[in-house]
């Protein structure tokens, strides 16, 4: 769990453009991130946690990306199955 980055987000939540499930989501991805703002829970895991299906959550982190507030990467197993994605929480350091 990263405190910094979930400070940053609570703290620019205004300015970010962000309130309710937006606001949750990154907070859940900050709950699960290092101090460099990575993090990596599944689908499924962000689904139960915010008590929402999952496409509803793939639609939240759409458009946390399209507000340019987080990175996604697809991670693959050695056996080229796909895992969780990566997240990178792109909230400014400063403030």
């Amino acid at each position: 769990m990263s405190i910094r980055v979930m400070s940053r987000i609570i703290d620019n939540s205004q300015d970010l453009n962000v309130k309710g499930n937006e606001l949750l989501a990154l907070l859940l991805l900050a709950d699960k991130a290092n101090d460099e703002g990575l993090s990596w829970p599944s689908m499924g895991t962000l689904a139960r946690q915010m008590n929402i299906e999952r496409k509803s959550v793939q639609r939240i982190l759409s458009g946390l990306q399209g507000k340019h507030l987080i990175d996604t990467v697809s991670r693959f197993t050695e056996a080229g199955r796909q895992t969780s994605n990566t997240y990178q929480i792109r909230i400014p350091r400063g403030g």
